[in-house]
Parts: structure tokens; C-alpha cells; sequence
């Protein structure tokens, strides 16, 4: 398999259909040729994408697939999307922080 280019995702990205499975496959070599930054800036690209097609399920395997590369389980990220999802807008004025022991 040849190594992954920038052009290359970006082409692929304008894409109607993504291949998330293919494209995860090429992260991972990028990672074992010891590319790991650029394959986690590109899943970040290929996340965020996904995200604003409303492709949520391919949205989530990359955030796996980040959470393996990072050592983190994919149990624990997916619950991390859960309470954080993204895009969503953190509002300090209705919720103490936790630990801060003020309610409103």
C-alpha cells in the first residue's frame, strides 16, 4: 500500500462516498512508519468531516481508532464523545463546575 498523501485525503474527503475502513487501514501505516502526528491530524480531518455529513457512526470508529492510537480504550472514549460531544457549546451560567460544591 502506498503511503497516504495530503492530496490524496483531500481528494478523498470531497468524496460523496468516504471509505472509512480503507482510509483508517492507511492511518495505521502512516502510524507504523512512525508518521504518528500526521495520522492523528488526519483522523481529526476525516472525524470532523464525517461529523458535518452527519455520518456519526464512521465519525465514532475514528474516534476509536484515535483513542487506540493514543492508549486510551475505546470504551472510554466513546463515553469522553458521549458527555462531549462535538460542536456542542459548554455553558458555565446554568451548571456548577464539578467539585466546586455551589449549586444554582
Amino acid at each position: 500500500m502506498a503511503t497516504l498523501t495530503e492530496e490524496q485525503l483531500l481528494a478523498t474527503l470531497e468524496n460523496e462516498n468516504i471509505p472509512c475502513e480503507d482510509l483508517l487501514a492507511q492511518l495505521t501505516a502512516l502510524c507504523e512508519e512512525g508518521k504518528n502526528v500526521r495520522a492523528l491530524e488526519w483522523a481529526d480531518l476525516l472525524k470532523d468531516t464525517f461529523i458535518d455529513r452527519k455520518a456519526l457512526n464512521e465519525a465514532v470508529e475514528v474516534y476509536k481508532w484515535t483513542a487506540l492510537q493514543q492508549g486510551t480504550t475505546p470504551a472510554i472514549a466513546q463515553k469522553e464523545l458521549l458527555h462531549n460531544p462535538p460542536g456542542a457549546t459548554h455553558s458555565s451560567s446554568s451548571l456548577p463546575a464539578p467539585g466546586s460544591g455551589r449549586g444554582r
